[in-house]
């Protein structure tokens, strides 16, 4: 094996362990910030999908339909199966409605993107039991793109596969971020899922016949757009906000053991996607505290006028999900965050965390409309069922 190629395999099994750890799901409480509430009375909660939760829900997205008094969730549902003697643990992207703005939830019937066993394996993997997963959704209503594109839905798709070479089974380097778009959140089932961005280790694979077999090429590599995303292994863990010009994704740029979050947009002019910065790096988290390794599960939303960005960082000892960080976006556009003190470092406007006896709490969400759930935490129970749980916090914040 000549150098370049074992550096190759190299970057593409760092970024698969790097997936590894990020796409474990990271009573709560929150520290007193500026402009947060919490109802107190009641939480936390554990959040119920009756008929889907039983073995498992995480990764929640929150978004207010514009047209009706409904509030959409996607979230990612646990399904576990047995196949060639080992289990498999099957992940979909469903979606739920609340119309008492976050108080219950109840599916809608619709699957969005399946998880299944793979009937083909990468030639690197010929004859292992492989399945494609489906997680880490964000789910948003665009007002500036056509009527019959308003509805998007990002996530993460990735090969999981029960490999005895190697701890870590799932394959960062057959993966991308992934999206939908149609006029309404129930069409989000049929419409054809786009192959939208892939990282550096999606080229440097070997078995490149097998990639191009599911949807053929990407629509863009997004790491070869700009110099500030050459390293990027692999992209996960998507965040979406809409502007009257654009669509802004954030993204978790995953390099080497590092990860840094970015900002793209999808310009409404020219229907063009184009990097706009990174927000934020692993420098920041360890700046922030020194237990952290870097952010992971970044979500973006909204309250009144003023623009936040959410994350979880990664913590020492074990570098899995240590609650949630919310900040304020100073100029959203240039996706710069406010540094009142000026330290030269973000200001923390809420800090959240989860106590219900899990580990890998956090990958937070909030809408505006949610008041009676507030911002919702995930937390993993790796003994018994459901693996992976979600809580109302109670806690809101306000413009």
């Amino acid at each position: 094996m000549n150098a370049h190629h074992f550096n190759q395999r190299r970057l593409a099994h760092r970024a698969a362990i790097i997936i590894g750890i990020v796409l474990l799901l990271g009573g709560c409480l929150a520290d007193a910030g500026s402009g947060a509430s919490s109802l107190n009375q009641g939480f936390p909660r554990q959040l119920h999908i009756p008929g889907f939760d039983s073995e498992g829900i995480f990764d929640p997205s929150m978004i207010k339909d514009p047209n009706s008094s409904a509030l959409w969730m996607s979230y990612t549902h646990v399904q576990h199966v047995p196949v060639n003697g080992t289990t498999v643990r099957l992940l979909h992207i469903r979606l739920a409605t609340s119309e008492d703005n976050g108080a219950t939830w109840t599916d809608a019937g619709v699957q969005i993107s399946e998880s299944d066993v793979s009937p083909n394996q990468p030639q690197e993997f010929r004859g292992l039991t492989a399945a494609w997963k489906q997680e880490v959704s964000r789910l948003m209503f665009d007002p500036g793109a056509p009527v019959e594109k308003r509805w998007k839905l990002a996530w993460h798709r990735y090969l999981w596969v029960n490999d005895p070479a190697s701890s870590e089974k799932r394959k960062a380097q057959y993966g991308w971020i992934a999206l939908k778009e149609a006029s309404s959140p129930l069409a989000l089932a049929q419409a054809p899922e786009q192959k939208l961005f892939v990282g550096k280790a999606y080229d440097l694979i070997t078995d490149q016949a097998f990639t191009r077999s599911v949807l053929g090429e990407p629509l863009i590599r997004l790491w070869q757009t700009h110099p500030e995303l050459d390293e990027c292994v692999a992209f996960t863990e998507p965040g979406l906000l809409a502007k009257a010009d654009a669509l802004y994704m954030s993204l978790i740029c995953l390099t080497g053991f590092d990860g840094k979050v970015i900002l793209v947009k999808l310009n409404h002019s020219n229907e063009a996607w184009s990097y706009v910065t990174t927000v934020m790096t692993a420098s920041d988290a360890q700046l922030i505290d020194s237990s952290y390794i870097n952010f992971s599960a970044s979500e973006m939303f909204s309250v009144g006028d003023t623009d936040y960005l959410m994350v979880s960082p990664n913590a020492l000892p074990n570098r899995l999900y240590n609650g949630c960080l919310i900040f304020r976006f100073e100029d959203f556009a240039s996706g710069q965050l406010t540094d009142e003190d000026n330290d030269q470092l973000p200001d923390v406007v809420q800090r959240l965390q989860s106590h219900q006896g899990g580990i890998n709490k956090g990958a937070c969400a909030y809408a505006e409309s949610s008041t009676n759930s507030g911002i919702i935490i995930g937390e993993i129970f790796p003994v018994g069922l459901p693996f992976a749980r979600l809580y109302m916090t109670g806690v809101n914040l306000f413009d």
